[in-house]
């Protein structure tokens, strides 16, 4: 894997992989401010590869705050789909803090209610998102 950016803080970082999909890393305590940062760095990166999958891996992240959620509710996934579109398959790695496991699948539940076309699937690690990939490319052709 091919790191393409990590924050200062070491909280956030993005990756390219070889088989076509970034990775997404939110671990620890993330700031607004580093949110925001990667997620929009992560939309520039999804535009100058085309890459339309993305694995996020959350599985370490202990705390994003609630302007964090709002802005990505708001904002972001407009932009995501202003710039890139619906095509997007995006498998998610559930936090293990049980906090953040309730505050990610709201986020992708108010997602789908907003009628947004992205794939999403929740997946037990990463190897379970590429099988899950790999059946969507099969169902595409």
């Amino acid at each position: 894997m091919n790191k393409l950016f990590e924050n200062e803080a070491c909280t956030t970082a993005i990756f390219e992989s070889d088989h076509d999909y970034l990775l997404l890393k939110l671990s620890g305590k993330i700031s607004f401010e580093d949110y925001k940062e990667v997620m929009l760095l992560l939309i520039e990166k999804l535009q100058q590869t085309n890459i339309r999958q993305i694995i996020l891996n959350s599985y370490d992240l202990e705390y994003d705050t609630p302007k964090s959620r709002i802005w990505f509710l708001t904002t972001f996934l407009y932009k995501v789909q202003c710039t890139l579109g619906e095509n997007l398959w995006v498998a998610i790695i559930r936090p293990r803090n049980a906090f953040q496991k309730v505050a990610i699948s709201t986020l992708v539940n108010l997602v789908k209610s907003q009628k947004f076309l992205f794939e999403i699937q929740f997946c037990s690690s990463q190897s379970d998102a590429l099988e899950w990939f790999n059946k969507f490319a099969i169902k595409e052709k």
